[in-house]
């Protein structure tokens, strides 16, 4: 048990708590609302003021200690069924990553422990071939992104409404999808409105990437 009350080398700290309540009695930690009163040597000693002290030292280092930088993938490994954070754990010396809650016994998440030797493995796998064909993913994926950026901070209300409408255009053909599935209309139907839609799709998809980079010119 970690040494933390100055009672046990003889002196005392009165009115650690205070009463806030006069008709429940109820007592708090007193931080600040009343005067505490420090006395020296108002009792016997169990142990020396150096040992306390000591102690407090020894306390305090294992704290520092303890007081480690978050893992690498700590906040980053989500669980497919749940989608709570994976928790680090160790077992028989080695390092894993699960669900807490499919630990504790919470949820019937199928996902089992990981090893993390493994979840490195495939992170510098998939740096590697991220760096391999930066050119063919991560030029992409970067355009977009700035596109997403402009279209969320920029206030064009024609190209706002060219997505709205290539959305609805995407809703509709997957109306008219699970039409042909369920047999409500024929494969030459579905063949004429599908290439309908498909061809006013190009048309808005052009006309917004034309606004889009007459935009970013100014």
């Amino acid at each position: 048990m970690t040494l933390a009350n100055e009672k046990y080398f003889g002196d005392a700290l009165l009115q650690k708590k205070v009463t806030t309540d006069t008709l429940s009695h109820r007592r708090d930690r007193n931080r600040g609302q009343e005067k505490q009163f420090y006395l020296t040597e108002s009792q016997e000693a169990v142990i020396s003021r150096e040992t306390f002290l000591q102690a407090q030292k020894i306390a305090l280092s294992r704290q520092k200690c303890q007081a480690r930088a978050p893992h690498l993938f700590t906040h980053r490994i989500l669980c497919p069924d749940c989608g709570r954070h994976f928790r680090h754990v160790m077992a028989s010396g080695k390092s894993y990553w699960l669900c807490p809650y499919s630990a504790n016994g919470v949820s019937d998440c199928t996902t089992i422990r990981i090893p993390e030797c493994k979840i490195i493995s495939a992170s510098l796998h998939m740096l590697s071939k991220l760096f391999l064909n930066q050119n063919d993913l991560l030029s992409p994926t970067l355009s977009l992104l700035h596109e997403i950026e402009y279209t969320q901070t920029g206030s064009d209300s024609k190209l706002y409404e060219l997505d709205k409408a290539i959305a609805d255009l995407n809703d509709k053909a997957l109306v008219l999808q699970r039409l042909q599935n369920k047999g409500f209309i024929t494969a030459k139907e579905f063949r004429t409105w599908n290439d309908a839609l498909a061809a006013q799709r190009v048309k808005l998809t052009a006309e917004r990437k034309r606004k889009l980079s007459g935009s970013k010119a100014h």
